[in-house]
């Protein structure tokens, strides 16, 4: 379309794709639900992984869009509040689905689908195949697709359920692109990841929507109550944030069965240094223990990362003893990790 003399001109493209696609796993290629210990065994094996988490499997993520963030995110943080996508057209993962270097409209529902990794602390080397472009608040990294060598093994993750949206041809596209790819020579990831980074970055919450309690939180006089589930729901645009006068607010989660845990991640609302906790487990809600005391802590951002020894739990127990100067007691989100 082209407007007079001027010669300005609108270009809106068009994608056709074939109404059948082979989406059939190939041979030496293992797809999995979910990053876990059977995965990991897999790539220690030295085998071809595809990484399809679903719902109830989501990684470490800041959530989907497609739409760019409206205003700025502290004031509008209700939506992950993103700015749209970089991708690598000439990678051969994308060979089968053909992509501008930006997002396009054949991205919309693959976008809003999406729930991107967020490798802040991944190495620096590790550029995503598509990735999702933060806002400069959180500036975080994020991998809608990526790739990476784990020991022997080689482990491409997409952060799109595809298997759910097969009913729309440009899902169905895309996730033939990617099972070629894995299929083929050319899939022979340079940067590595170890297991401890892949089971920080790509392990499922186990405490993701269980049962859980607060010794308070906070009612605003208007919009959205900051409730405890709010801070397992897996969506960091949502928070736990205790009353003004609870002077030792906690956050108990239910895991729901016995389980072992060997980390904690807390988002906290700021990216600030001067959070301080504990981190307790209980088998049966009434005697506790200690795994993790942060009360003099080093950290200097607002994600932190703990780890220690496995050990058996069905409760998990977090509790502030300090916060910022000016800020609230809040978690933005709680994940438990192990198995």
């Amino acid at each position: 379309m082209r407007s007079g003399a001027e010669a300005f001109t609108n270009h809106y493209p068009l994608w056709v794709y074939p109404a059948k696609v082979d989406t059939t796993v190939p041979a030496g290629v293992t797809l999995v639900r979910r990053y876990d210990a059977a995965t990991a065994a897999l790539l220690a094996e030295g085998k071809r992984v595809l990484l399809v988490p679903d719902s109830k499997n989501w990684a470490d993520s800041a959530g989907g869009a497609y739409a760019t963030d409206f205003w700025n995110w502290p004031m509008f943080n209700g939506t992950p509040g993103t700015m749209g996508l970089l991708c690598q057209p000439e990678h051969p993962a994308l060979a089968g689905f053909p992509t501008a270097f930006h997002s396009e409209r054949q991205w919309s529902a693959l976008a809003h689908a999406s729930t991107p990794v967020i490798l802040t602390d991944a190495p620096r080397a590790l550029r995503p195949i598509v990735q999702t472009i933060d806002n400069y608040e959180r500036n975080d990294r994020l991998g809608l697709v990526f790739e990476a060598k784990v020991g022997p093994g080689s482990l491409l993750v997409c952060a799109v359920d595809v298997l759910a949206l097969q009913d729309k041809p440009e899902v169905r596209q895309l996730l033939a692109s990617l099972l070629a790819y894995a299929g083929s020579a050319k899939f022979a990831p340079t940067v590595a990841l170890t297991p401890a980074e892949c089971a920080r970055f790509l392990r499922p919450s186990l405490a993701q929507k269980q049962p859980v309690q607060a010794t308070s939180f906070f009612q605003p006089p208007w919009g959205a109550t900051p409730e405890p589930a709010r801070a397992i729901d897996g969506d960091i645009c949502t928070k736990w944030v205790a009353a003004d006068d609870d002077k030792a607010p906690a956050l108990t989660v239910d895991l729901g069965v016995g389980r072992q845990v060997d980390a904690v991640q807390v988002l906290w609302e700021r990216d600030e240094a001067g959070y301080r906790y504990t981190v307790e487990v209980s088998n049966d809600g009434a005697a506790w223990t200690l795994v993790s005391d942060q009360r003099t802590n080093a950290f200097a951002d607002g994600r932190h990362y703990v780890t220690f020894a496995p050990v058996p739990a069905r409760h998990l127990r977090v509790t502030l003893t300090g916060w910022p100067t000016g800020g609230r007691a809040c978690i933005r989100e709680l994940r438990a990790l192990g198995q």
